[in-house]
């Protein structure tokens, strides 16, 4: 039984905000044409050419946006299923990959793999002491 579920990409955090990114980004350019047709004529070879770079770079901007929310939303439902996988079979052995050390996800997944082998060498301590323990008890039971 799976203990999370997925984030839609279309329900994430990081998509909500390129569409807010989009919609300001449509505000000032719909602003600024709106100022040069108040100062140009529309006529103006001026105005076609500023209102068409504007809508260009309008559309560059939502691309990269999308593509920057896409992006994070992948790399957190990835971090995500190995955790959700190491939860559900007790596995400490498996890691989250960094694809790289340049973003605050690969960090977060440094920190989680190193949580992780801390929680390991931890639990390894522990069955140690146990066996110990077991091995001094089975001892003088033994003599008895």
């Amino acid at each position: 039984m799976s203990l999370m579920k997925r984030r839609n990409y279309f329900h994430s955090s990081s998509f909500v905000m390129a569409f807010l990114f989009m919609l300001l980004m449509t505000l000032v350019s719909g602003f600024v044409i709106y100022a040069l047709s108040i100062h140009l004529p529309v006529s103006d070879p001026l105005f076609f050419w500023l209102g068409l770079a504007s809508l260009v770079v309008m559309v560059f901007i939502v691309i990269v946006s999308f593509y920057i929310s896409f992006f994070v939303v992948s790399r957190v439902n990835h971090i995500a299923t190995i955790a959700e996988k190491i939860i559900e079979t007790g596995d400490l052995h498996q890691r989250i990959t960094i694809s790289g050390k340049w973003d605050d996800l690969s960090n977060l997944a440094q920190v989680l793999n190193g949580f992780l082998s801390r929680m390991e060498i931890m639990l390894q301590n522990i069955r140690d002491i146990t066996d110990n323990i077991a091995h001094d008890l089975r001892t003088p039971l033994a003599r008895l």
